[in-house]
């Protein structure tokens, strides 16, 4: 069967270079007529060359919040209250429409390629999805685009297989001014979207794993390398205890506000350590700051603060 996938990752990791190849490599065996396609916005490695028939490389990778910033994208927050009249807002940047992007672009060599039948999967997909593509094709192949579904209000997007008259559709909202229409949901949300305004024919399965609402093999927050200077999560959730770290402007100075619960976690500010558990709200004089913390004695996270990006702000 004549049928075109694309694989979707950010494999900046030994580990998910491996993953990755193993995927195409277990997607080849299972049927050699599948062509696949690796869309990243990471510079691919050299492996991928050898088991993918097409890799997309588009180093331009729009973070939200980071990378596009407006009134739309910072209704995706972080949001902490320092007293009863102020509360920091820290607008989280977001991948979903970089990820969206990857999709596109791995259409657009599929549509110039003559195929009619597609698949999506992440880099991290479980096994289940590949033995799961032949029934996908019966499906895409009479004009049925199938989904699976995420919780009770979004539509999975790690794997998914459609026609080429829903791709042309999905294809239509890659430009922001379309992808935005949607608001900053979370990219289930738009995808379910998506769905519900097509002509097109879909169908939406229940999900099939247990316990879960991911098909990924790979927890890429626990992935994430030690040191950070750009954009980041601004809190912690380890042994269940939360650790917020959130720089922030107010009245033209720059702060620091740390609520830390955890007495296994230490942070350090230019290498001084701020004595935890506690709440602080701390004056940065100077910039650049690094931003230290370790998890039982060993380094968890080194943030260097220096762009302006980095900072949320107060409201009431």
């Amino acid at each position: 069967m004549k049928h075109f996938i694309i694989v979707t990752g950010y494999a900046n990791t030994p580990q998910q270079v491996e993953m990755t190849n193993q995927l195409a490599i277990k997607c080849k065996s299972k049927n050699s007529n599948y062509q696949l396609c690796y869309s990243t916005h990471y510079d691919p490695d050299p492996s991928f060359y050898r088991n993918f028939d097409f890799v997309l490389f588009n180093q331009n990778n729009p973070i939200l919040n980071w990378d596009i910033q407006d009134r739309e994208t910072i209704t995706v927050t972080a949001e902490i209250r320092i007293d009863r009249s102020k509360k920091i807002i820290y607008p989280q940047p977001y991948h979903a429409y970089a990820h969206h992007i990857s999709i596109c672009d791995g259409m657009s060599i599929g549509f110039s390629s003559g195929y009619n039948t597609f698949t999506v999967l992440n880099s991290d997909c479980d096994d289940i999805c590949i033995e799961a593509i032949p029934e996908h094709f019966e499906y895409t192949n009479q004009q049925v685009s199938v989904f699976y579904n995420y919780g009770n209000e979004g539509i999975n997007t790690e794997f998914f297989s459609f026609d080429r008259s829903f791709g042309a559709f999905f294809h239509s909202f890659r430009p922001y001014n379309k992808y935005r229409m949607f608001g900053m949901q979370h990219y289930e949300i738009v995808m379910k979207n998506i769905c519900k305004t097509t002509e097109s024919n879909v169908k939406v399965l229940d999900f099939p794993l247990k316990n879960t609402l991911s098909f990924g093999k790979m927890n890429f927050e626990k992935n994430e390398k030690v040191y950070c200077d750009h954009y980041f999560q601004p809190y912690l959730n380890i042994d269940d205890k939360f650790t917020y770290y959130i720089p922030y402007v107010d009245n033209n100075q720059k702060y620091l506000a740390i609520v830390n619960d955890n007495e296994n976690v230490k942070i350090y500010i230019n290498e001084e350590p701020i004595k935890t558990p506690g709440q602080y709200n701390i004056l940065l004089d100077k910039i650049p700051i690094s931003l230290k913390i370790e998890y039982k004695n060993k380094p968890f996270k080194h943030i260097y603060l220096h762009d302006s990006r980095q900072f949320g702000f107060i409201t009431s």
